[in-house]
């Protein structure tokens, strides 16, 4: 748990401070509901993702139960320099997600993407 439950005496504040990471690029909210002893007061959060330079973004996909079909979706990455970009790591703590390398080799440890281009690195399954 991030956030340890607090008590407050009379009169007494707390800070906390909340951080809200929007990932859709069209405006989102969320809701914080705050429990105390006088009731549940919910606040609500407003934002809006920033395009990202390397043009990442996040990854949604669904198998269904019992299907054949695996979750597949390339990793590419664009690189925004006048420079040769470099990407030395990539990996997941998730354990339902694997890496696999482009055409189903191991992954590399080391790619090298030329500026203004972008490049599949690797496959998430």
């Amino acid at each position: 748990m991030l956030f340890q439950p607090q008590t407050l005496g009379p009169k007494a504040s707390l800070t906390i401070q909340i951080l809200f990471l929007p990932y859709f690029l069209t405006p989102i909210n969320g809701l914080l509901t705050l429990t105390s002893t006088l009731g549940k007061h919910e606040l609500t959060a407003f934002g809006r993702a920033r395009p990202n330079a390397y043009r990442l973004h996040a990854i949604n996909g669904r198998v269904g139960a019992g299907s054949t079909h695996a979750f597949e979706q390339p990793l590419v990455v664009y690189n925004p320099f006048d420079e040769v970009l470099q990407v030395r790591e990539i990996f997941t703590t998730e354990s339902f997600l694997t890496l696999r390398g482009v055409g189903g080799a191991a992954p590399l440890t080391t790619w090298t993407i030329e500026p203004h281009t972008e490049k599949e690195l690797v496959k998430l399954r």
